[in-house]
């Protein structure tokens, strides 16, 4: 008859940590989940454990995570990608290309001049941070970082159908 109707997930109800979750979180997450899983977010780091965690933090959001080892990687998939990621989650210190020499390359080329690069590293120096937006960085994030924090970075600079605005 086209009431709304609520419907329980039994297994997302056990989950663990789900028992800690307020009404308000739970809706965020459904209303982020909703307006962009299309999203693509690139992670680029080289430490395994980070890319899980973020991955994990991403999808959490209800975005899709795309992972790089370092900047070569990224921009080859990058490259082969139909459509650039939307937002691109990038360590400064990795071998073969490092983060400032991909946003740099970045940077460089008309059709990826625009994605929103939000540099997340132990490099926590004012000459770090200034050479990152020197080359071309949006956001630069000191680790350890709060999620929520970092949640937000990317719901600013995500395009506007991705955004979850807080109630």
């Amino acid at each position: 008859d086209g009431s709304v109707v609520l419907i329980l997930n039994p297994r997302e109800l056990a989950r663990p940590g789900h028992q800690h979750m307020t009404a308000q979180q739970a809706a965020v997450k459904l209303q982020s989940t909703q307006c962009s899983e299309v999203f693509e977010v690139l992670i680029v780091d080289d430490s395994f454990s980070v890319r899980q965690v973020v991955s994990n933090l991403i999808k959490n959001a209800g975005w899709h995570p795309m992972l790089a080892r370092d900047g070569l990687e990224a921009l080859e998939i990058i490259q082969r990608s139909a459509a650039p990621p939307a937002l691109i989650l990038l360590d400064v210190e990795m071998p073969r290309m490092d983060g400032y020499e991909l946003t740099a390359t970045l940077r460089a080329h008309a059709t990826y001049r625009d994605i929103p690069i939000v540099m997340l590293t132990s490099r926590a120096g004012e000459k770090h941070r200034h050479k990152a937006f020197e080359v071309g960085a949006t956001e630069y994030l000191v680790k350890p970082y709060q999620d929520e924090t970092l949640l937000s970075v990317i719901r600013q600079h995500m395009p506007t159908a991705g955004r979850v605005m807080a109630a």
